[in-house]
């Protein structure tokens, strides 16, 4: 099938959509944009957290979800790189969608969810699973979709979230909504700051040179020009400077400065069976690296700029069926002291089904064809399905998914290797969920084959005599290992009361095995256990929880001789809601971390912080 048929198919299929059912129908008050997530997932495991949550976090995001899902994060310690891996992948194996626009870096593929405002985003959804026939690159272990959402009622609030803590730590974020029957503004900004100079256990030695600060803004508008059409902007940008703090055997004086700035429109066209979406966005990235923070005129810069389209056409054929096609093109460019101007450009087909059999099965079929003008991109294929019986419901999916090589793996001056080809692999997965009376419980079993995985690698003789730059043993990027995931997940939610109080207990467990294929040792970073659980209780004014995270030991060689210890971390927070005015009612928080002060490291030689307090208030008008 070559490119001039797929081409034509997408477009016949488009316009014989569009050529039908003419009727208007109003768009809904309340617009959800995850609904289109869950329809053509249905095999699929995913987890929503609602804006009470992200609104009331005081955490960073990457914390948020490591106690609250089955994602591992590896972070390199307070406000440093911390990125997800999903199901013993990589950090570059999760796509990141910001109201459905991809934002991993062009630049390495990995998104920094430390430098992700929690309270920017109303709704965030976690989808387990390969993806990248809906998503794009990357979407291999899994993705997170952080979203904006808007109504239409007519009415205005304020909310102020600010706390104070340990290690001089600050953060505040203010966010303002008005809106009329037509309109919609949301505009908000945030500011996180800290000294982050704790001590490391049984040393003299302090986190020095890990000060931080970021800053974010972020705007949504929308207008309703008519019942059929939803124009709508949204803005997002960050500013931060982190220095890289030292590690138990290394001094550091670095630090590094990011700029992420993220625009979107987006115009939405609701008929009675169809829907109509176009998103025109464009994303911005820079980091600027000083090796000595005390010398400023000596520093490396790269960057990265990204024009993206993307349309979407969901069309229901009848109370049974749905059918939503689209494409997307962008267009990639890279600069800087390690980049020279290096540019990519592509465009996706693809095409989903959605059937209901009957009110107990489901299931979907799912294509999609990528376009590059830098290397071929192999034919995507999915399935999934779900069926219902009583209060259980049994999932499955299976599918091909793909990552493109990143500008640094293509493109690094000298080293980069322009002839490597797209990492994919198979994936399938097993699932049951059971629901009833508020108790939820799900079990996951999941296996993933990757093949033409890139590393970073010395070179070789035979290297070098292929062509690979930088010389004998240089480090240089090639496609040459293929790995193998397998694992299962469980989940369990139970609320219940006692007394006047109410609880809700969840945890969630989950065992990974990722291998190098060739050598049969699990892979770096990825623990073969983690185990989260939270309690909730409530009464009155009165809330609180408690949180226990455990992971497992992750080996830090490739022969698994050494490992960074496994460690078992206590936090708890109480909340108090003050009634002080009539439609003012404060609440006063305060929050433990590390509650036992547990010695432990995520990533080996960066230790991090002991027992922490924070306090914290909240107003909402």
């Amino acid at each position: 099938m070559n490119k001039f048929t797929i081409t034509a198919f997408f477009i016949i299929t488009l316009s014989s959509l569009l050529a039908q059912d003419k009727k208007v129908e109003q768009l809904d008050e309340v617009l959800l944009p995850s609904s289109k997530l869950r329809t053509y997932s249905v095999g699929f495991k995913i987890t929503k957290f609602n804006d009470s949550i992200l609104k009331s976090n005081h955490q960073t995001l990457s914390a948020l979800l490591q106690t609250e899902s089955s994602i591992y994060f590896k972070s390199y310690g307070v406000a440093m790189l911390s990125s997800p891996s999903f199901r013993g992948t990589g950090a570059s194996h999760t796509a990141v969608l910001w109201n459905g626009i991809p934002v991993n870096s062009t630049l390495n593929g990995q998104t920094d969810f430390n430098l992700i405002n929690s309270v920017s985003i109303d709704e965030m959804t976690v989808r387990a699973g390969g993806g990248s026939i809906l998503f794009g690159s990357g979407a291999i272990g899994g993705s997170i979709h952080l979203k904006n959402n808007m109504d239409f009622e007519g009415d205005q609030s304020h909310h102020l979230l600010s706390s104070y803590g340990s290690y001089n730590t600050y953060k505040v974020n203010y966010r303002f909504k008005t809106s009329t029957e037509k309109s919609f503004v949301q505009i908000g900004f945030g500011r996180m700051s800290s000294d982050n100079d704790y001590q490391y256990w049984d040393t003299d030695k302090y986190n020095n040179n890990g000060d931080f600060f970021n800053n974010n803004l972020n705007a949504v508008v929308g207008f309703k020009l008519s019942d059929a059409h939803l124009l709508s902007l949204f803005l997002d940008g960050t500013m931060s400077e982190r220095g890289l703090s030292n590690t138990l055997t290394a001094p550091s004086d670095s630090k590094q400065d990011d700029e992420n700035y993220k625009l979107l429109v987006e115009w939405k066209y609701t008929q009675r069976n169809l829907t109509s979406i176009l998103k025109l966005a464009y994303l911005y990235d820079q980091f600027t690296y000083y090796a000595k923070r005390s010398s400023s005129d000596l520093f490396d810069v790269g960057d990265a700029k990204n024009s993206l389209l993307k349309y979407q056409l969901d069309y229901k054929f009848g109370p049974k069926t749905k059918v939503l096609s689209g494409i997307d093109v962008s267009f990639n460019k890279g600069g800087g002291d390690s980049l020279d101007g290096v540019n990519r450009s592509s465009y996706s087909l693809y095409s989903m089904l959605n059937h209901r059999v009957s009110h107990r099965f489901h299931y979907d079929l799912s294509i999609r064809k990528e376009f590059s003008d830098t290397f071929d991109v192999p034919f995507l294929f999915g399935v999934d399905a779900a069926y219902k019986s009583g209060d259980f419901v049994y999932k499955i999916n299976a599918s091909k998914n793909y990552r493109v090589p990143t500008f640094n793996d293509l493109f690094w001056a000298v080293l980069g290797n322009p002839n490597l080809k797209p990492e994919s692999s198979y994936q399938g997965e097993l699932g049951v969920e059971y629901s009833k009376k508020g108790i939820t419980a799900s079990a996951n079993t999941f296996f993933i084959a990757t093949e033409d995985l890139i590393k970073w690698s010395p070179n070789s003789y035979v290297d070098v005599q292929n062509g690979s730059g930088g010389g004998l043993g240089a480090w240089t990027p090639k496609n040459i290992y293929k790995a193998v995931n397998y694992g299962a997940e469980l989940s369990l939610k139970v609320p219940f009361a006692f007394g006047n109080y109410t609880f809700n207990s969840q945890a969630n467990y989950s065992y990974t095995i990722a291998e190098n294929k060739q050598s049969k040792k699990q892979l770096l970073y990825v623990p073969k256990h983690k185990l989260n659980y939270t309690l909730r209780a409530n009464r009155g004014r009165v809330s609180g929880n408690y949180h226990i995270m455990y992971h497992g030991k992750s080996f830090t060689t490739t022969d698994n001789s050494a490992f960074v210890k496994g460690y078992l971390v206590h936090n708890f927070a109480a909340n108090y809601t003050l009634n002080l005015f009539k439609n003012i009612q404060p609440i006063i928080g305060f929050h433990i971390n590390n509650l036992f002060n547990k010695e432990y490291a995520v990533v080996d030689y960066r230790p991090m912080p002991g027992i922490n307090y924070q306090f914290q208030i909240q107003i909402k008008i």
